[in-house]
């Protein structure tokens, strides 16, 4: 029955080691308001996370896009409107 026990909460202590290593990797995930603070000013995309949040903020016209070139290279860059500008002051 002791063996048993021991098992049992070898096995609880691993599912919550599990559990925080998942919570911990979340986390390092930006929010929505991270990434729309991160295009208050005309910045350039860098990640594909961005490009789904902007593009469904586009929608709504609280993001516009450009291109900026950049030593020879298209850059695709976006912005907040003064719609998002709004918007994000209301989310703190």
């Amino acid at each position: 029955m002791d063996k048993i026990n021991k098992m049992s909460k070898n096995l609880c202590n691993f599912a919550l080691n599990i559990i925080k290593f998942k919570r911990d990797e979340a986390g390092s995930t930006p929010t929505v308001k991270q990434i729309l603070k991160k295009y208050k000013r005309e910045t350039i995309i860098d990640n594909e996370l961005d490009i789904k949040v902007l593009n469904r903020y586009a929608a709504t016209g609280m993001v516009s896009f450009n291109i900026k070139i950049v030593k020879n290279h298209i850059e695709p860059t976006a912005k907040l409107t003064d719609t998002g500008r709004w918007f994000i002051t209301q989310l703190d």
